[in-house]
Parts: structure tokens; sequence; C-alpha cells
């Protein structure tokens, strides 16, 4: 039996009309294009660009592409302990700047909100870095009823932080430059001028890290041979000066620390160490990276009725944050006030008196850096002091609590007895203007 292929069926052709590919095509296309936009949408951007608010750099720069044409221009700025100043001229502390008097106004461009800050005169009374919020910020100064844009002369790109809180460091960056939304410079600008930003942020800070920055240094006075000659400050009562304000060093080192603060004490238990040149007390300080300074000091008389507590500050500071400490401690320990009395309501806080127009404690005067002019009161200042605080702009805002006449045996029985609870107040007024909390700290 022979079997015969069965026969295919030939297949119909169809053929797509023009009519129709075309646009099919088209929109084959864009689908595979939208996909892939939404898909990779950051690739397809170059890295450098910058980007803020979680926005994209297309947005970015679509928002801070702007052109103001109220201006004014910043040519000076420092930090003093947590705040940070600017200027339109050159800094002079002898002067009046054209800034002080007014707002500077700081809009946060990611949420349109907008903080206000008096420019005052004394130099902690312009910005709390502290009190930033985590943002992405235009600066502004009122002037003549209007809002100016500030801007600098030179690009600047400078970071300035806090001390450690809960952990956590609020750190500013600030940033002015024309190239800011470019990729290159070899592009052309895409600002007209060097607009300053300010750009915070929140970070969390390794409380256990040896590399992370001191927050304060404590200055326990006397064992030095500033006058050329080993000197221990006064001897009364069975006490030694400098012994007494080590120990007391040690007691506010392990309350400070308890609120997360990193401390460093400025000399060993007996370590001679003068005030100025390098390796000395205020080259330490500086390099230590800390904000605050605190020098403890005991005082004497050959009158041995004498007696009180004082605080002293720059004369160019405000009394807030000493007052505040101070009242803290003598309402809550058996410390009393000495009668001197400053521009403040609370005796016992007083500002360095001034020696040529400078603070003449010169351990305040010398730790602050631009802010009170350090390294250019005297030749031996300027000669031992200029290689690290001469325009510092990173000052230490400093104050000095005498806590006793050591030479009044009352006063020298009870801090035998009771100098643990003067560091721990001393300490607890801090914490309170500071808003530190031990409870939030880390380790403990």
């Amino acid at each position: 039996m022979v079997l015969s292929p069965r026969p295919v069926p030939k297949r119909k052709k169809y053929r797509i009309k023009r009519q129709v590919a075309i646009p099919l095509g088209i929109v084959v296309f864009l689908v595979i294009y939208l996909v892939g936009y939404m898909l990779w949408p950051k690739s397809q951007e170059d890295e450098r660009l910058l980007r803020v608010c979680d926005w994209n750099a297309k947005d970015t720069e679509e928002r801070l592409n702007q052109s103001f044409e109220a201006i004014l221009e910043v040519n000076d700025y420092f930090t003093y302990g947590e705040t940070l100043s600017l200027f339109n001229e050159t800094y002079d502390m002898f002067s009046r700047d054209l800034f002080v008097g007014k707002t500077i106004i700081l809009v946060n461009v990611c949420t349109e909100e907008e903080r206000v800050y008096m420019i005052e005169q004394a130099i902690d009374g312009q910005i709390p870095i502290e009190d930033l919020q985590p943002g992405f910020y235009e600066v502004f100064v009122m002037h003549q009823l209007n809002r100016h844009r500030l801007v600098t002369n030179e690009v600047m790109d400078e970071l300035v932080t806090s001390v450690v809180r809960n952990g956590k460091m609020t750190a500013a960056r600030l940033r002015s430059d024309r190239y800011l939304l470019n990729a290159s410079r070899e592009e052309e600008a895409k600002l007209d001028r060097h607009y300053l930003f300010f750009e915070v942020y929140e970070e969390e800070v390794d409380l256990t890290a040896d590399t992370r920055p001191y927050d304060i240094v404590i200055d326990p006075g006397h064992s030095s041979r500033d006058n050329g000659f080993a000197e221990y400050g006064w001897q009364a009562n069975g006490l030694s000066e400098a012994v007494e304000n080590y120990k007391m060093a040690l007691a506010l080192k392990e309350e400070f620390e308890s609120y997360g603060l990193k401390v460093l004490i400025l000399r060993g238990e007996d370590e001679l160490v003068n005030s100025y040149g390098i390796d000395g007390r205020l080259d330490r300080a500086y390099m230590s990276g800390a904000k605050y300074y605190l020098e403890v000091q005991m005082v004497g008389s050959p009158n041995p009725q004498l007696y009180g507590t004082q605080v002293a500050y720059s004369s160019y500071a405000s009394s807030r944050m000493p007052a505040s400490i101070f009242k803290y401690l003598i309402e809550n320990t058996r410390l009393e006030s000495t009668s001197n009395r400053g521009s403040g309501n609370i005796v016992g806080v007083i500002p360095s008196p001034r020696a040529d127009g400078f603070d003449g404690r010169m351990m305040i005067r010398e730790s602050g850096g631009k802010a009170t002019t350090a390294a250019t009161f005297s030749q031996l200042a300027q000669e031992q002091n200029s290689s690290f605080a001469l325009n510092n702009r990173r000052g230490l805002q400093a104050l000095t609590i005498e806590y006793i006449y050591l030479t009044h045996p009352q006063s020298a029985e009870y801090w035998q007895q009771e100098y643990v609870e003067y560091a721990k107040k001393t300490v607890e007024g801090y914490a309170r203007y500071l808003g530190l909390s031990k409870e939030s700290s880390q380790g403990d």
C-alpha cells in the first residue's frame, strides 16, 4: 500500500500596513523609554551634580537656580562655642558691623520653613548651631525693610558642628560657589553669584571612638611655669590650690561624661604646663576641637574672713550662659556668691575687666580665637600663641569659676566634704543651659 503525503495548506501571510506600523513603532519605543526612565532615573544623571531634599539633580537646579537683585556680602565669620556669627565686613572686635541689630533669616528650601535670629553685638549672639534643623537653607538678612540674599566674594566650604547631644551631633556645612549646580567648572556657572547656603544634618556619634572631637576642656588652674618658676597657687588651711583644682577637674570630667560629652583635662595631676606656647594649655585646647573651656580656680586673701564664689566670662559675650550656670550652682549648694556684680542682675557673675579694650583675663581672651582677638594683646601673646590662636575661627567659649576663697577656714572645710557635689551641680547647670540629657546618652 502506497501512502501519499498529505498536502499542507499554504499559510496566509499577514502584512502590517504602513499606516499602522509607524505609529506602533513609536508607541513601543516610548514604552521602552518610559520603563527605562522609571527603573533607572538617577543613572541618567551625572553623579557630580548637587542633590538636596531627596530631589534629583534637575529638581534641585530648578529650585536653587535663582537670581537675586537685593544682596549683601559676607566677608567674615567665626564660631564661638556653638554660636556661628557672620559679618558684612572683616571682623573688628572694636567696631560695630552692618549686620548688628538686624535679623538673619534661614529658609529651608526642603520644607519652606524659616528660622529667624536677631544679630547681636555679643560674640555669642547670632546663630545657635544646635538649634538648626536638618535641611538645605538659603540665607537672608533684613536690611532697609527688604530681604537681602547673602553672598560671598570667594568660594566657601566650611563645616561647623555642635557638641554631642543624645548621641548625635548637629553639623552645618557653609557653602557658596557659583558652580554649585555644575558637574564641572569647565561649564558656564549656573549661579550668577557665590550665594551662601547652609547644609544642615545630624550625625550619629560613636561615643566610644577615640577619634571623635572633644566637646569641652577643663583647665585646673596653676601648676605652671608661666612666671619662670613652678607655681601652685594658694596654700592655706592645709590645702594646695593646684591639687584641689585638679581634684575638681576630675570630678567635673566624670559628670560631663555622664551626659555623653568628651572631656579633656589640660594638664596631668603632677604636670607643669604653661598657659601659652606650643603644647601649652591653650594650644591643647585649640587642638582638641572643643567648643567650651572651663577654667577651675580658687582665690585667696590676707583677710581670712573673705569668702564667696563667682564666675567670669568674656566682656564681649552675653551673660546668658554664665548667669544660668552660676544661678543653678548657688541655689543648689552651700556656696554663696561674692558681692561683685557685673552688668546683669545676678551678683557673682562678672565680665572680664578690660585692659586696653581687650579682656583682661588671659585664658578667657586667648581661648576665644578670632572672636576675642586672641594672640594680639601683648608681644608675648603674639610670639607664643599666634601659630594656633591668631584669626582662629574656632573659638572656645570660656568661663572661669572661682569656687572658694581657700584662705577662708569654713569654705576650705566645706570644700573637702562637698567638692564632688559642687562639681555635680556645676555640670547640671551646664546641662540645663545646653539642653543635655543623661537618659538618652549612649553607654549609660
